[in-house]
């Protein structure tokens, strides 16, 4: 079958991409890792650090036309849809829609993550005036900084401003098991 992938600039991802919170995650569980601890210590140190300093990042987001401005702690590019609320929150829901997941969040605070959070598993996250949620083609986000970790698919890479985010539908081919 053929899927979609995504792009931000020149990287290709196939899962999902974040700017802020997850991608500080990962490069403080890295520094600690470097310095011999174990991966789960190294999470656990980097995840008490970030509470205590929630990185915020001034962005102005281009999207079917519409321009947004905001101060965010966490965003989120998928590709494709991914499902909002509930146990099966963060999985995907197809592989070919044809368009991004984009959430962006309001919240800069540890307990607005919580409430969040909450939100989320319970199954109430869409009538949260702290998330708005698209489903573009693509996305042109402009940072406040000239650079900015990014992650893609889990790893961390250095991106100049501005982000490029885009679909291009149906043009990896995979090979899927048929089951007896």
């Amino acid at each position: 079958i053929k899927i979609d992938v995504a792009t931000c600039n020149d990287q290709t991802f196939i899962n999902n991409s974040s700017i802020g919170v997850y991608p500080k995650l990962i490069e403080l569980r890295e520094h600690y890792q470097a310095r011999g601890e174990l991966k789960w210590l190294a999470f656990l140190f980097a995840t008490r650090l970030l509470i205590a300093r929630i990185p915020k990042i001034r962005v102005m987001l281009e999207t079917e036309g519409r321009k947004i401005g905001r101060y965010t702690s966490f965003i989120f590019v998928g590709n494709n849809h991914y499902a909002l609320e509930g146990w099966s929150a963060g999985s995907r829901t197809g592989l070919s829609s044809g368009t991004l997941s984009l959430w962006i969040t309001r919240t800069t605070t540890l307990l607005g993550f919580m409430r969040m959070a909450t939100l989320m598993l319970i199954g109430r996250i869409r009538q949260d005036k702290d998330l708005d949620v698209f489903h573009p083609k693509d996305v042109e986000i402009v940072i406040e900084a000239k650079e900015l970790n990014v992650s893609f698919d889990g790893e961390v890479v250095l991106m100049k401003s501005p982000l490029c985010y885009k679909i291009v539908p149906k043009c990896l081919a995979v090979i899927v098991p048929t089951l007896p």
